[in-house]
């Protein structure tokens, strides 16, 4: 049983049922936390929640000089005095700092108010790259944690997390209680994401705030439903890490060979979110900066999003990451010019009021047209090709350019990319229903990935050795595949170097792979030892890299 706090009566929790459990502002709080970033150890009964941060954290940028607000989002620029280093009225704040402070002043109170038997859940705190950690244990209290879990049944992390279906029978300030936990795990106030003035009929910047989900592609569109038609609180876009979003013309694509993937973020204007709504003081400050500032302005009334958009002639090329095994099944294979169209197939509320909407798909604007769609498909097809025509006008004489600059030796660097797109594919055939992540570790070790951080028994075991598997794939954040990239002919003693991190970290699949064909004499030597080869019950698969295909082929060893 989930205890009634005192101050909150069965009227406050709207339409929820409380025959199992009685919500309070509390634990409506901590489900906002875990949706925004938060994961499950089910079997030991762990909520981990990781509270991210990079840069410091700063409020409006004014010219030391003039006092006029500085331009740019990098290199900040005075109208009157030109570049220089701008000074803040609001930070910058120390986000590491800042946020652990914090977890304990107001998470970890806020966590233990949610039984009344306190003694009995523990917390660890841990920092690792740029983030830090909170590991809640709930030792006698598995009735509460086994129905937070319920909530989020099937997932078990944030990759893949849905709103709860109770969130959205709450009464409006149990909602907000549930947007505050979000706003403080995946909420960024920043200055250096305004929306710029180009785009406004004041003429100036309007600051924004954004959350920001990570290979969530349910998240964005479910969390901008539940704001604009449950809370009468209007976003201003979602900017998709999509490969039609992020690499328009290709060029990334065609450069390199691989598909990169960003983070999704949904911008909110400032005037349109009450500051209150985070718990964190430092980021209540810079949001209320910017809130009182786009006030000042006096921006015009912000109208919801309202698709369809005009696409104003603009397209993506066709690009091979559209068809990407880690899609969902709504937008896999799919092509989009404009994020809304995104949103659309994710399932925006707003375009479900389309009356036209196969037209409205294609053209931007929900019109009658009386012609033949084909040719509306044609057309666009016709200015798609044409952009990438054009954009390639310029490409053979710069990459020419670039070649002959970096004519060299191949390097491992040169590898990881490759095997990286490998491993991915790879992951994604033999486990298709699931999260795949991969990561080059190279330049870093293991134990400051984040996808481990959640992992206390691997965290453990390799926060203080120096492990360095050349490129990591994770399957649900946890089943880990390691790769070892050589540009030499292997030898003995780069398996026993892999055989060393395996033994440490336990991972499902292992292998070490070379743009050199394995020589004869050491695949004699493997195959007449093959226990050298062996680590927990499993074995290191050895393979060739092809650097012109990109394709791997393994030895029957």
């Amino acid at each position: 049983m989930i205890y009634l706090a005192e101050k909150t009566t069965e009227k406050d929790l709207g339409s929820v049922s409380t025959n199992l459990v009685a919500l309070t502002p509390e634990l409506v709080y901590l489900l906002g936390l875990i949706t925004g970033r938060g994961s499950f150890e089910v079997s030991k009964k762990i909520i981990v929640l990781e509270f991210p941060y990079a840069k410091p954290l700063e409020g409006i940028p004014y010219c030391p000089s003039c006092n006029e607000i500085m331009k740019g989002f990098t290199d900040k620029k005075c109208t009157n005095h030109g570049k220089q280093k701008p000074a803040f009225r609001i930070g910058p704040f120390d986000q590491q700092f800042e946020t652990e402070s914090a977890i304990k002043k107001i998470v970890i109170p806020i966590l233990q108010k949610i039984t009344h038997n306190i003694p009995l859940m523990s917390h660890a705190t841990t920092t690792h790259g740029g983030k830090t950690f909170v590991s809640i244990e709930f030792k006698e209290e598995q009735n509460i944690f086994d129905w937070i879990v319920e909530q989020f049944d099937p997932y078990t992390n944030y990759n893949s997390f849905e709103i709860p279906q109770i969130v959205h029978d709450l009464k409006l300030d149990l909602k907000k209680e549930y947007v505050s936990g979000i706003m403080d795990t995946a909420g960024f106030p920043k200055w250096a994401n305004f929306s710029p003035a180009m785009f406004s009929k004041e003429k100036k910047d309007r600051a924004r705030m954004y959350f920001q989900f990570v290979r969530n592609w349910k998240l964005p569109v479910q969390f901008c439903n539940l704001l604009e038609t449950e809370m009468d609180i209007p976003i201003d876009t979602i900017r998709w890490g999509h490969p039609n979003i992020d690499d328009s013309s290709r060029k990334s694509y065609d450069e390199t060979g691989y598909t990169m993937f960003r983070e999704h973020q949904l911008k909110i204007f400032a005037e349109n979110l009450d500051p209150i709504f985070h718990k964190f003081e430092y980021k209540r400050k810079i949001l209320q900066e910017l809130y009182n500032y786009n006030n000042s302005i006096g921006f015009q009334v912000n109208e919801p999003c309202t698709p369809p958009r005009s696409v104003r002639g603009r397209v993506a090329v066709y690009h091979p990451g559209e068809n990407d095994p880690r899609f969902p099944s709504q937008i896999k294979g799919e092509h989009f010019d404009t994020f809304w169209q995104i949103c659309w197939k994710m399932g925006c509320n707003l375009c479900n009021q389309i009356t036209n909407p196969e037209y409205a798909y294609l053209k931007g604007k929900d019109e009658k047209f009386s012609g033949n769609i084909a040719d509306v498909k044609k057309e666009l097809d016709k200015k798609r090709n044409e952009k990438y025509a054009n954009t390639l006008k310029n490409r053979p004489q710069k990459i020419k350019k670039t070649v002959k600059k970096s004519s060299k030796t191949l390097t491992e660097d040169d590898t990881y990319v490759p095997l990286q797109k490998w491993l991915d594919g790879f992951l994604s055939r033999v486990n298709p229903s699931k999260q795949i992540i991969s990561e080059i570790v190279a330049t870093t070790t293991l134990s400051k990935l984040t996808e481990i951080q959640h992992i206390p028994k691997i965290v453990e075991l390799v926060q203080d050795l120096e492990i360095r598997p050349d490129v990591v794939g994770f399957v649900d954040d946890a089943e880990m595949t390691f790769i070892e990239s050589k540009i030499t002919a292997m030898n003995l003693a780069n398996v026993g170097q892999l055989v060393g991190y395996c033994l440490i970290a336990d991972p499902e699949y292992a292998y070490l792979i070379s743009t050199k064909p394995v020589s004869a004499g050491l695949k004699k030597i493997l195959t007449s030892y093959p226990e050298l080869l062996s680590y927990n019950g499993k074995k290191i698969q050895i393979g060739f890299l092809d650097m012109t295909t990109g394709n791997v082929k393994l030895e029957k060893i």
